[in-house]
């Protein structure tokens, strides 16, 4: 007489499709990470290899687009790394294509219409944050988890915004009509404007999270700016060394900052 048949239980099945869950989703933020990383790496690949037409004018955009890029797309590493886990990584993606869509407000790079840009950056928030709303269990914490304010690190996010607004209103009064064998001078100016509204929103995600891992990252990317500043002081765009000297403090009480340990 054979032995009866296993049944699979549904406490096993439920924890083979969690696992299956979380491969998927590696799987696609390894793309997306490894696109995010693309992105911001080109403009300092194109100054490292001489490959600017202009350097003069082009280091700062191309340099700054590194912050920018790593500010509102790097997260995506984060979700890889944590397989998902880390709800702040998810928010700071979100908050990144918000940053996206109002800098292409402000510092246009075609003549897209606002439905036509809302279109646009629906798409691409789907594509950023849709995977991990679709595969993680976590989902519901995106809006559960707390917004614990920081009133020292939440003043540095006022400050610099009252700082940064001046600046990103001068970039988008910038002739962008150019075009460049790596573009338009309107993806430069748009890159530009972008590094000011990151930095203002980052500064404010760091005010209401306890992230050790996010303050390190928006203290790199303004520390980065700083030195962008200093490389091209006269560039396109460039607040010079009055720029690097206003950022470095920020990154430096960011850096040393210490948010009860928290990396979620």
């Amino acid at each position: 007489m054979s032995a009866p048949l296993a049944v699979p239980s549904a406490a096993t099945t439920a924890s083979t499709w969690g696992r299956v869950r979380v491969l998927v989703l590696c799987l696609l933020y390894t793309l997306l990470s490894a696109w995010a990383l693309v992105m911001a790496s080109f403009g300092t690949a194109m100054v490292v290899l001489h490959r600017l037409p202009d350097p003069h004018a082009l280091t700062f955009g191309a340099l700054g687009a590194a912050a920018f890029k790593m500010l509102t797309l790097g997260p995506a590493l984060v979700v890889l790394v944590t397989r998902g886990r880390s709800v702040l990584a998810v928010r700071a993606l979100v908050l990144g294509q918000v940053v996206w869509f109002v800098d292409d407000l402000v510092a246009p790079q075609d003549h897209a219409s606002l439905p036509e840009l809302m279109a646009r950056y629906a798409v691409s928030l789907v594509l950023w944050v849709g995977p991990w709303l679709a595969l993680s269990p976590d989902r519901a914490r995106l809006w559960r988890d707390p917004w614990p304010v920081r009133p020292l690190v939440a003043a540095l996010a006022v400050l610099s915004a009252l700082v940064c607004a001046p600046w990103v209103a001068t970039i988008t009064r910038l002739d962008a009509s150019a075009m460049t064998s790596v573009g338009s001078m309107a993806e430069l100016r748009y890159d530009v404007a972008g590094l000011g509204l990151a930095a203002v929103a980052a500064l404010g995600l760091a005010a209401v999270s306890r992230a050790v891992w996010w303050d390190r990252l928006v203290a790199a990317a303004l520390a980065w700016a700083a030195f962008a500043c200093v490389v091209a002081p006269h560039g396109y765009g460039s607040p010079g060394y009055v720029g690097a000297v206003a950022v470095l403090p920020a990154a430096a009480l960011l850096w040393l900052a210490r948010p009860d340990g928290q990396r979620s």
